[in-house]
């Protein structure tokens, strides 16, 4: 949701999720927790480290400029089931929530004999080439928290490929696993090096 009146309509808590994306002024692209007349939700902000005349919410530490707005609402059908760390998929990663209404066609949330399971699906393949699977949480209706993280994410994503590249790359889908599953390999040395690191420490 775009913003209008925002000096007025708009108040910020606090920075809840850093996207390590910095402007020309050292603010960072944040996901922030707050109010937009009257109803919480979640923005995408620039924070920054002193008070302007364009940002809001200074706290003696820090200011806000929020950009967007994705309103909190409450579904009182459905459970909400919070994800793995996207450590393997994200250059940012971060932890979402999806709604799921129990027992529902096609759905991956399933009541048991008053236990909940969710549906297992494939992953990635370890060093020995074993195929892993993990819990399917994923639903097209993540709460505003995830749905304020993920656009951040694809912002800073075309952001990344405009500056490295001059233009956006292809978007159809067999570029796309190329992209993902480049990624994956490059996260995952990342975070076997971590790793390694913190062992040998």
């Amino acid at each position: 949701m775009r913003l209008n009146n925002y000096k007025t309509a708009c108040k910020i808590e606090e920075s809840v999720w850093r996207s390590s994306r910095l402007n020309a002024d050292g603010d960072e692209l944040v996901v922030a927790r707050g109010t937009y007349s009257d109803k919480p939700g979640y923005f995408m902000a620039w924070e920054a480290k002193d008070e302007r005349p364009e940002t809001i919410s200074w706290n003696g530490k820090n200011s806000w400029f929020p950009r967007m707005f994705w309103e909190t609402i409450e579904n009182t059908k459905d459970i909400l089931v919070i994800d793995e760390p996207e450590y393997l998929e994200q250059r940012t990663p971060a932890q979402k929530s999806y709604w799921h209404r129990i027992n529902k066609a096609g759905g991956t949330v399933i009541e048991h004999e008053g236990e909940l399971y969710v549906k297992l699906s494939p992953f990635t393949t370890n060093k020995d080439g074993k195929l892993l699977h993990k819990p399917n949480i994923r639903s097209d209706n993540p709460d505003a928290f995830s749905r304020a993280v993920a656009y951040v994410q694809w912002f800073n994503e075309n952001h990344r490929q405009l500056t490295k590249f001059g233009k956006l790359l292809k978007g159809n889908k067999k570029a796309r696993q190329r992209r993902r599953k480049r990624l994956e390999k490059t996260l995952r040395q990342r975070l076997e090096l971590d790793n390694n690191d913190y062992l040998t420490t």
